[in-house]
């Protein structure tokens, strides 16, 4: 089913879910018949992280209160959830929000420089600490194993976290 996976050479190119059989086939050579071996490729749903909504293959995040926030290049969704980071980092890189793909969680930088910026004033965001893509760091600069940093989108300030604890998650693109 070229639906839900192709082959270009030695690759296979997942679409979506569903089933699929994949043949492979060798001409004949010399004292050698021509073969073949078929296999079936069962590809799972996606996953999605709550609040998003498997709709059509792809994980889809539900209309958010507030809203989205433009500086510079950069498009902000509103901040309303807590979740674990490995959960943010997810949602963000497999949702769709408000029609659009690309999403990821901000660097420090961005999130320290937005909430400095004034723009989330009667945004209806939730300003809190939200995740941030970049690993909390010890004192000799190392990354602390199981730790990212949040920003404060009140004050922009930042603090170390382990990925287990909750912090609001913040999406950019």
């Amino acid at each position: 089913d070229l639906n839900v996976a192709i082959v270009t050479g030695s690759t296979v190119t997942i679409l979506r879910d569903g089933t699929s059989t994949i043949t492979a086939q060798q001409a004949g050579s010399g004292t050698w018949s021509p073969t073949s071996a078929s296999t079936l490729l069962k590809v799972a749903p996606r996953a999605c992280i709550a609040p998003a909504e498997r709709i059509n293959g792809a994980c889809v995040a539900p209309q958010l209160a507030g809203n989205i926030v433009t500086r510079g290049d950069r498009s902000w969704m509103p901040v309303r959830f807590v979740d674990t980071w490995a959960n943010a980092n997810a949602y963000c890189s497999k949702t769709t929000i408000n029609g659009q793909t690309g999403w990821r969680l901000p660097g420090t930088f961005e999130m320290s420089d937005l909430a400095a910026s004034g723009q989330l004033a009667g945004q209806s965001w939730i300003l809190a600490r939200s995740w941030s893509s970049a690993a909390s760091l010890d004192a000799g600069k190392l990354p602390v194993k199981g730790a990212h940093d949040t920003v404060d989108l009140a004050t922009g300030a930042v603090a170390s976290q382990s990925d287990l604890a909750g912090a609001y998650v913040a999406c950019v693109r």
